[in-house]
């Protein structure tokens, strides 16, 4: 009975040890995919926006032409993020790109929602990106008032005003909580 039991957690012990082997292969495959394909430099280092982006690749065969879109936006918007950290004189000019960039980001993933079998719900989707793009914008504002502290202001410098509605293409009742979008059944 004994030697059935050592036999038993050596064998789970070889099982748990081959499956957490065989997920790292393909999360690093994953990592090369995205990086090959896509240039996805900025992306891979992002671990919040690499986790959603490997949540959704099942989407990339409903809407290739998206996904390619979304991985663009996402890699724009994280280069002007590193531009911005790297000079934080022209966080203020480049705000509104990033605001601009954001609303491209969720409109995109809406868009997904029209060729997506009923059983994909992307609300928690678009929820997660837009607390981590909203994370990051408040990080560029944070700078931009630490650099106007640091430097003062000067004709070149606008103010950023980070609280203004920058609305989507959907009404917000339809981002709701475990609440579907409904393009699907039209």
């Amino acid at each position: 009975m004994l030697i059935i039991k050592i036999i038993t957690l050596v064998l789970i012990i070889f099982i748990i040890k081959y499956i957490m082997t065989k997920k790292k292969d393909i999360l690093k495959k994953k990592k090369q995919n995205i990086s090959k394909n896509n240039n996805g430099k900025r992306i891979l280092e992002n671990k919040e926006i690499l986790d959603i982006i490997f949540n959704i690749e099942n989407y990339y065969y409903y809407n290739q032409q998206a996904f390619i879109e979304l991985i663009k936006y996402l890699e724009n918007f994280l280069e002007i993020i590193e531009l911005i950290n790297i000079d934080p004189q022209y966080s203020s000019s480049l705000y509104d790109n990033l605001k601009d960039l954001k609303k491209l980001i969720i409109n995109t993933i809406i868009s997904f929602e029209i060729r997506l079998p009923n059983e994909f719900n992307i609300n928690d989707v678009i929820d997660d990106m837009t607390n981590i793009l909203d994370k990051q914008l408040q990080d560029v504002y944070d700078i931009h008032e630490k650099y106007i502290k640091e430097n003062g202001m000067n004709y070149k410098i606008k103010l950023i005003v980070p609280n203004m509605l920058d609305g989507y293409n959907v009404d917000d009742n339809l981002l709701e909580p475990k609440k579907k979008l409904l393009f699907n059944q039209i």
